[in-house]
């Protein structure tokens, strides 16, 4: 639950705080540049709340990541293809994205 629903949680809570706008972008940057910037909102949710639970110590980063990746899995047609400026990351695409942010 605390890997599922309370990562949901934690990224809608994340968005309270928005720290995109309110740090320049050379602040998170580094940490968000697997990202297209065009999510950089969506991404610092995803990796605030990611780290959030980590920190507990009731979950793992390898298992906060497969339940978050079970959540984000997702079938597409073959034509599908993310926009330049889509405001979410592709489905399939946020959990590589938010595994290579949170192990590095």
């Amino acid at each position: 639950l605390l890997s599922r629903i309370g990562w949901l949680v934690g990224h809608e809570l994340a968005h309270v705080a928005d720290f995109s706008a309110y740090a320049l972008p050379s602040v998170y940057e580094p940490l968000l540049s697997a990202y297209p910037s065009s999510t950089w909102s969506e991404a610092i949710a995803d990796v605030i709340a990611a780290h959030a639970i980590v920190a507990t110590g009731e979950v793992d980063a390898e298992t906060l990541l497969a339940h978050v990746c079970q959540l984000w899995c997702a079938r597409t047609s073959s034509s599908y293809s993310p926009g330049a400026t889509d405001s979410h990351p592709a489905p399939n695409a946020r959990c590589d994205l938010l595994q290579q942010t949170l192990l590095t």
